[in-house]
């Protein structure tokens, strides 16, 4: 496998995985998984009528990043995405089932 720059957006990263080897196939699901939580964590934040910057301030990182990573600029960290649907009461899984709700 090729290696690709630190910071690939979402598309970039979808495109290269395109032109690699089958066992990338699995990797490009996971982007695509990666995505839906992003878009589940969006609609969660817009739903409880939090902004970008209370989200941020919710859990410590700049409302640019939340920008970013809601428009699928940069690939967050795990550790991020976890914090950031902690934060709204959602909690990723490793399973079909990308995101489940804690509280209501």
């Amino acid at each position: 496998m090729k290696e690709v720059k630190n910071e690939l957006n979402f598309d970039e990263l979808k495109e290269s995985l395109k032109k690699e080897s089958p066992e990338a196939k699995v990797f490009y699901q996971s982007i695509e998984d990666y995505q839906k939580i992003i878009n589940t964590i969006k609609e969660e934040r817009i739903r409880q009528n939090l902004s970008q910057r209370d989200l941020a301030k919710m859990v410590n990182i700049k409302q640019s990043q939340i920008g970013r990573i809601e428009t699928f600029k940069i690939c967050p960290l795990v550790t991020t995405l976890t914090k950031l649907a902690a934060a709204l009461g959602l909690t990723i899984k490793a399973d079909n089932e990308a995101l489940s709700k804690t509280k209501q």
